[in-house]
């Protein structure tokens, strides 16, 4: 995929159809993203009252117990039945908005009610149905102009300071903010969100793995360069090529499955009987670092 097309929707979206990486990352997103919401709303409710997180319905003795504010035992506390969050965001809503909380964080989740219940709708499409797996570009519009302006404001709250403080250290957060801008934008650039999501990825990589920028082990490189190029026959070395993400001149070339395209082999009306479909190998050629772990195709534009 050229970076050229990186405004083109219809290209993006049918290069991208059917190919495995893409819909296992999707399903990680949409089911990991949902349970955060859906943790932080219980956990939000349980504050005020245990009560309020958990099926009303159940034991009379615990129910006694939590009306009266007494302590759960174990064999109680393993009894207790967590409501589904489509009931407990709705739970949290009425408690909003009458008053009963009045926490910065459940106010955010409150007016964004709606998009919370899409994105719980979305996560049972996959677990339940298997059914929805979103288009590339779809995936980044809602991202970017919906779930991450929400992401964005709710981290910025005093509770999650330290988390905060991680996500600009990672460079999450200027990755958020690059993706937030480019999806403001009438006709995003694709591309530049890719970037922008592979860059938040790999700084991570520099921080824990002590990977100074510009400055690469020459023998440290080489050796990796060895170990890569012995074991992984499709890749190749790149001579004094200089990695996007930590500025180290560690970069290799290689090629990558995919998925399948479809084809004929034989003709369907031919009364010889010799037709078939086969799947033919999609490949990819990509770029990647091996310091930092950045990784690109021709689709970002370097």
């Amino acid at each position: 995929m050229s970076s050229c097309s990186g405004n083109n929707r219809n290209y993006i979206n049918s290069d991208t159809k059917g190919v495995v990486a893409y819909i296992r990352c999707y399903l990680n997103i949409a089911i990991h993203i949902q349970h955060f919401f859906e943790l932080e709303t219980k956990r939000i409710l349980e504050n005020e009252h245990l009560l309020y997180a958990v099926d009303d319905k159940g034991d009379p003795i615990i129910l006694s117990k939590l009306i009266n504010n007494e302590a759960l035992d174990a064999t109680l506390l393993a009894k207790l039945k967590s409501v589904e969050f489509s009931e407990a965001i709705s739970r949290l809503k009425k408690l909003v908005d009458n008053g009963v909380i009045n926490d910065s964080v459940a106010t955010i989740f409150v007016r964004n009610y709606k998009l919370l219940t899409a994105l719980n709708q979305l996560r049972n499409t996959i677990i339940h149905r298997g059914k929805r797996i979103m288009k590339y570009c779809d995936l980044d519009d809602f991202f970017a102009t919906n779930l991450l302006p929400v992401i964005k404001e709710v981290i910025e709250c005093d509770y999650y300071k330290s988390i905060l403080f991680d996500f600009k250290e990672y460079g999450y957060y200027d990755a958020i903010c690059e993706i937030i801008k480019e999806g403001q934008k009438s006709t995003p650039d694709y591309s530049k969100i890719a970037y922008a999501k592979e860059l938040a990825r790999c700084k991570k990589n520099l921080f824990f793995r002590n990977v100074e920028k510009g400055k690469e082990d020459e023998e440290y490189v080489k050796k990796i360069a060895a170990k890569r190029t012995k074991f992984m026959f499709e890749e190749t070395y790149l001579e004094g090529a200089k990695c996007p993400c930590c500025d180290n001149m560690s970069m290799f070339e290689g090629r990558e499955m995919i998925g399948y395209d479809i084809d004929e082999l034989g003709d369907e009306m031919s009364p010889v009987g010799h037709f078939r479909i086969i799947h033919i190998p999609r490949y990819v050629m990509y770029k990647e670092c091996g310091l930092c772990g950045f990784a690109y195709t021709d689709f970002l534009d370097i």
